[in-house]
């Protein structure tokens, strides 16, 4: 029990962040840099909003892919459990393979599992779904490969 409240806790933390940094047009990744990534996305900007509006409702609705994003970068950041968060981006995905914002943070925690190409592959199609990632997708690139 006292590991789901933590978890919550995280979610509700990592949520808040991106949410409030955002408003209802864009995502602020925590991704250190203060890079704002905007989601002209309506059905995004909805997901953004109803979990400003109510984010422990949110928490609970298992058809929304925002939701199982945030679990996964709750679960790579409690203890770095990437291979963990991989299951939420997956999920996310399947959701909904229009949202970028999963395969960004799916590309970095393969990042951190070393899995590089699977992490480019990632990384594109978050550039293709918007291209607002690319500046992050490079940098973090450039900070994780090196050739």
């Amino acid at each position: 029990m006292k590991e789901r409240y933590i978890n919550t806790a995280l979610v509700c933390l990592v949520a808040s962040v991106v949410v409030m940094s955002a408003g209802c047009t864009g995502v602020m990744l925590p991704t250190g840099g203060g890079t704002r990534i905007s989601d002209d996305n309506l059905t995004h900007q909805q997901w953004y909003s109803q979990h400003e509006e109510n984010p422990d409702k949110y928490l609970y609705n298992p058809e929304n892919p925002f939701e199982w994003t945030l679990k996964g970068m709750a679960c790579a950041a409690s203890g770095g459990n990437h291979e963990g968060a991989l299951e939420y981006y997956d999920t996310a995905i399947g959701l909904d393979p229009e949202f970028g914002f999963v395969y960004y943070e799916k590309g970095f925690s393969l990042l951190n599992l070393k899995r590089y190409d699977e992490a480019k592959e990632c990384f594109q199609k978050a550039v293709e779904l918007n291209p607002d990632f690319k500046p992050l997708v490079e940098k973090d690139l450039r900070y994780f490969v090196r050739d």
